[in-house]
């Protein structure tokens, strides 16, 4: 059942007869840049939200306002617990060309609602997760996917271990692609895999890859990161892929701070067999912190962490005695953190990790005993 979109509040009554003017009068980016403000007075109307669906319908572009209207109306709506109120969300979307959205609405929804089999069949049904968040790049919105220059001195490098991942790594690669930033390098250091990653891997000449039997993912994390030229790292396995705008927002960060050695991000943590997605809020963390290594939601998610390569020139390389715990090993190292806590700064979300199963806590406990 569709729920009925109601009237704005009387205090909004001004701004909605000027935004559906503007409407009207098909000057969408005008009214979408009122729609925005208008959200951050009152997150996850149902009526602006409409109306922010005809405006990007009208403007065909709407992938930089994404993140924004996710932090206003996922991570902040008070009735996400409301059936009819999800089925409302869900049908704006859907209007607006947001599957993504749509999904995580749903994801929210049936996490307080766990009883509701219906809705736990839909959010499980035909899922997806790359196509529907870059929907409207595969579909021809937003031009061709950039290749990297041939600059020696790329800005990044985006390093990815992989071993018989062929159903997922395509998503990784063109997501790198898809970021519209030239100035890349893509490592893949697979382990020698035999189930049609090397097929994927010959389809993008541009990439730099090996294929041999190594120690495991540590191992192969050393071997692409001594191959790195770039100035930033972005370690990205292969199941898991970055969020559309994440090298422009980083870049930007890291020219405004040139001090800092690293930035992170939210992830956004998504499951195939459920279709569930959840938001995980990287936030500023201490060692002691970092020490509680039990706790899942401490650690930052390594997929949405990129640091200067010259961190490597003070911390080390990857241990490669961990097989699942590196990454915590690694951001735990004070030497490169003297001074200021670890995690120096936050952006928007920035990847999506399929997350596996959880060993890296019992490792990690181990390591520190």
């Amino acid at each position: 059942m569709k729920s009925a979109i109601r009237r704005p509040p009387h205090w909004a009554d001004p701004l909605h007869t000027r935004i559906v003017g503007l409407l009207d009068a098909r000057a969408c980016e005008q009214a979408e840049a009122l729609l925005l403000r208008a959200l951050q007075r009152t997150p996850g109307s149902p009526w602006l939200l409409q109306q922010l669906a005809r405006a990007w319908s009208g403007c065909g572009s709407h992938s930089e306002q994404c993140a924004a209207l996710e932090a206003l109306v996922v991570d902040r709506v008070p009735h996400m617990g409301d059936k009819s109120y999800v089925d409302g969300l869900c049908d704006v979307f859907d209007q607006a060309g947001l599957p993504a959205m749509r999904r995580l609405v749903l994801s929210r929804y049936c996490q307080r609602r766990p009883e509701d089999a219906d809705a736990q069949q839909r959010l499980a049904a035909d899922v997806n997760h790359y196509a529907e968040i870059y929907h409207a790049h595969e579909h021809g919105q937003h031009g061709e996917p950039v290749l990297p220059d041939s600059g020696e001195s790329p800005y990044f490098s985006v390093i990815t271990p992989s071993f018989n991942q062929a159903a997922f790594i395509e998503d990784t690669i063109r997501a790198v692609l898809w970021q519209g930033f030239p100035s890349f390098e893509h490592i893949v250091v697979d382990g020698g895999s035999t189930d049609g990653t090397l097929e994927v891997l010959r389809r993008y000449p541009h990439l730099r890859w090996i294929s041999e039997p190594d120690k495991g993912q540590s191992d192969a994390l050393n071997k692409g990161l001594r191959m790195a030229r770039g100035k930033v790292v972005a370690w990205i396995n292969s199941d898991d892929f970055h969020l559309p705008g994440a090298f422009q927002t980083t870049y930007e960060w890291f020219a405004d701070h040139p001090q800092e050695s690293l930035i992170m991000g939210d992830c956004l943590w998504i499951y195939e067999q459920s279709g569930r997605q959840f938001v995980l809020m990287n936030r500023e963390r201490h060692f002691e912190e970092l020490l509680r290594y039990w706790d899942d939601y401490v650690y930052p998610a390594q997929q949405a962490l990129f640091f200067k390569r010259d961190l490597l020139d003070r911390a080390g390389l990857i241990d490669t005695h961990l097989h699942y715990g590196m990454d915590c090993d690694f951001w735990m190292r004070p030497d490169p953190f003297a001074g200021h806590p670890p995690y120096a700064a936050r952006t928007g979300r920035v990847s999506f990790p399929r997350p596996g199963q959880r060993r890296q806590c019992r490792q990690l406990g181990a390591v520190l005993s």
